[in-house]
Parts: C-alpha cells; sequence; structure tokens
C-alpha cells in the first residue's frame, strides 16, 4: 500500500539526517567536480536533502569549494519545479 511507502520514506530519511556524515562520496565525484570547476561551469545540488546535511556533507569532504548553488525541497514530487528554477 501506498502509505507503507511514505512509511519508509520517513524512516530512511530519518536515518539519513542521522548518519550523513557517516556517508561516504562517491570515488571520483571530487576529482570530477573539480575539473567541472576548472571548466568554469558552475555546479549546484538539487535535492530533497535538507541544505545543512548537504553542506556538512560537502565540508566533510572538503569540497564546499566545489559546488556553488544548493536548491533543497521538501519532497521528491516537488523536485521538477526546483530542478526549473536551478536551471534558469
Amino acid at each position: 500500500p501506498f502509505w507503507k511507502l511514505i512509511i519508509m520514506a520517513y524512516k530512511v530519511k530519518s536515518r539519513l539526517n542521522k548518519d550523513i556524515l557517516g556517508i561516504p562520496m562517491f570515488p571520483g565525484i571530487k576529482e570530477l567536480l573539480t575539473k567541472i570547476q576548472e571548466l568554469n561551469i558552475r555546479v549546484a545540488v538539487v535535492s530533497i536533502n535538507n541544505k545543512k546535511n548537504i553542506l556538512d556533507f560537502l565540508k566533510k569532504e572538503n569540497a564546499e569549494n566545489l559546488v556553488e548553488d544548493i536548491w533543497t525541497t521538501a519532497g521528491q514530487f516537488g523536485k521538477w519545479r526546483v530542478l526549473e528554477k536551478a536551471i534558469k
């Protein structure tokens, strides 16, 4: 049932908020972001996670200077609107 999916999503997000600093960055991402920055391409993060978690994660990885903007939304279903705003 759909209501179980909502409960599961809440539990996953809650656990992510607690464990954000224990999650490693995927291998090669920092180097990719560095190359993109060297090409003068702006990088933004669009996420349903909260801004504090994203900033904490980037700081832990010494990558906060590789991301120019962070766009967040409260839910998965509104993400396309935030993507449109970020692109503009």
